[in-house]
């Protein structure tokens, strides 16, 4: 004698998120109000042969394909495979794993009528949602666009702003994951700070709790971040490469920089020469102040190459000249061509020559006189 047997079917994706998989959430004898949740071990439903291998179920199974579709039917059994999944006891037990019994499963059975035909609906009970599981916070963290704090390299209050709004970005909702991501963004002294706050306040803490003593723990209270933003200048090098660093100094220690100030202290801080080539009117945004001095980038790379040209022109000057340090002038830096020493002795050579001869001519012109004399 057979037995009817309701069962639900879904279709989910695999492990390897790859292919499908067909599932067998519930069954429920007919004649009775109690529903049999199967283990998630069993509910492949390649592990029910004597079910999946039915024509009924094959066709209903062709049926579905999409992934989350399912399908509610009855089936009527034969004795010997009642007896796979109901004991002498009319106890639900499926390969020695006694299943879970339930008024309310997971998934409610609504029946609604249509005209003389029945209409079979199942819906799935809403979920309250659930905390992202611990095991992929390690995933979740790659998703996170945020630095890692050592306990100096950021203002703690700005840093720990970024922290939270990337926590409710990525959906981190229980105290306990958000300790515990935390954790994956300290490095240095802050790392070793959460390993003794472990054990002396504990992970079932309350996250505010452990958010008052991080933020007390690493509190600027210095000047040391403000100096360093404020006296940052431009020295040399591309335009926009220092504004953006500039920015980034400025908005760590003050999140709420009004644009214009901001874009003052940005600009007073590069050559007057660029300065006076930026039009403020025009410049009301730190997207405007870039794309005026991605502009000026040319002006400062030819200043760049006349300087170099410069700078190895007086290299040449500043050589000491051989001809110098061979006549015993050591430290005399100029061009060689240009050695007023060896132009000196060059130009006094023939000089010597002409006079030691003018000397004989008048020796000669002076025997002259006085033998005509005599």
């Amino acid at each position: 004698m057979t037995e009817q047997f309701r069962f639900y079917v879904t279709v989910e994706e695999s492990i390897d998120k790859k292919t499908n998989v067909y599932r067998l959430k519930w069954l429920k004898p007919v004649n009775t109000e109690l529903y049999y949740e199967l283990p998630a071990e069993l509910q492949n439903l390649s592990n029910h042969p004597e079910i999946s291998t039915i024509q009924k179920v094959k066709t209903v199974l062709s049926s579905i394909k999409a992934r989350g579709s399912y399908r509610t039917f009855t089936l009527s059994l034969p004795p010997e495979i009642v007896a796979l999944y109901i004991d002498d006891d009319r106890d639900a037990v499926y390969k020695g794993i006694y299943l879970q019994a339930t008024m309310a499963p997971q998934y409610e059975i609504k029946t609604a009528k249509k005209g003389t035909e029945e209409d079979r609906q199942t819906t799935k009970k809403e979920a309250t949602p659930e905390p992202t599981s611990r095991k992929n916070l390690k995933k979740i963290r790659e998703d996170f666009v945020l630095d890692n704090f050592d306990g100096k390299n950021f203002v703690i209050t700005s840093w720990f702003q970024m922290f939270e709004k990337e926590c409710a970005r990525c959906q981190i909702t229980s105290d306990e994951d958000k300790i515990l991501i935390l954790r994956l963004f300290l490095d240095g002294i802050a790392k070793d700070w959460f390993s003794s706050k472990v054990v002396t306040i504990g992970l079932d803490a309350k996250f505010e709790t452990w958010k008052k003593i991080f933020l007390d723990s690493f509190r600027e209270t210095g000047w040391r971040k403000n100096r360093e933003a404020y006296s940052f200048r431009y020295i040399g090098g591309s335009l926009v490469d220092y504004a953006l660093r500039k920015e980034n100094l400025l908005v760590n220690i003050r999140n709420n920089f009004p644009v214009d100030i901001l874009i003052d202290l940005i600009v007073t801080d590069l050559p007057i020469m660029i300065q006076d080539r930026i039009e403020k009117t025009k410049t009301t945004s730190m997207e405007d102040l870039l794309t005026e001095l991605r502009k000026l980038e040319n002006l400062v790379q030819r200043r760049k190459t006349f300087s170099h040209v410069n700078a190895s022109k007086n290299g040449t000057e500043r050589k000491p000249c051989s001809y110098c340090e061979k006549k015993g002038f050591p430290e005399r830096f100029h061009p060689e061509a240009l050695c007023r020493l060896r132009q000196k002795e060059q130009t006094e050579q023939p000089k010597n020559i002409k006079t030691a001869n003018n000397v004989a001519v008048q020796d000669e012109l002076n025997e002259t006189i006085t033998d005509q004399k005599n």
